[in-house]
């Protein structure tokens, strides 16, 4: 009875070893991912430099973070604040001519017609469906049900093993974004990272 009883303690902690290494290297992508970001000024930390990879994303932080993959962080901050979208009337004034470059491009759709999802946090699926539109899968993207599907065909979600429906945080929008960054555009042989030149 005892050499059982220690047999299963002895699994069980193996088990647990396994799980806490398999968490930690998750972790180290996350991270690793997100330095590749901050060196081309795509994300920021808060004050303390702390990157909150373990944070939620909202839907309007996300656009931002889009601006400066794009290169085009200037023109987004300046766009034209006006919208269509009913919950945007009492939105913060800095997101407004973000998320109207965002959409007037193409990049990201509200969550109907008339509302955006300002304050809303952004699930697996709908950043699967910008990332994409970026690297021109349009046609794809509009195919919700597929959505998950083709983001695993074309690489987005290596070493990432989330439910589409599930909210995503920095860390892992981080891993999706450079692994988005490694792949080539649709009809293309140059990656992302190459079309959009961007530097360190």
């Amino acid at each position: 009875m005892k050499k059982k009883i220690m047999l299963c303690l002895f699994f069980a902690l193996v088990i647990f070893a396994s799980t806490n290494l398999c968490a930690t290297s998750v972790a180290t992508k996350y991270k690793k991912s997100a330095e590749e970001l901050k060196s081309y000024n795509i994300i920021q930390g808060d004050s303390s430099g702390d990157l909150m990879l373990d944070k939620n994303l909202k839907r309007e932080d996300l656009i931002v973070i889009l601006s400066r993959l794009m290169n085009d962080e200037e023109r987004a901050k300046k766009y034209s604040s006006e919208t269509k979208f009913t919950d945007l009337k009492s939105a913060s004034k800095v997101y407004l001519p973000y998320i109207n470059w965002a959409v007037s491009n193409g990049y990201i759709h509200g969550v109907t017609k008339d509302k955006f999802g300002y304050g809303d946090y952004v699930t697996v699926r709908q950043y699967q469906a910008i990332l994409l539109r970026i690297l021109d899968y349009s046609s794809e993207a509009k195919k919700w049900d597929m959505v998950s599907d083709y983001a695993v065909t074309y690489g987005l979600m290596d070493g990432l093993d989330l439910k589409p429906d599930d909210f995503l945080n920095r860390g892992e929008m981080a891993l999706m974004m450079t692994n988005a960054l490694k792949t080539p555009k649709k009809g293309s042989t140059l990656s992302l990272l190459k079309v959009l030149n961007l530097k360190k």
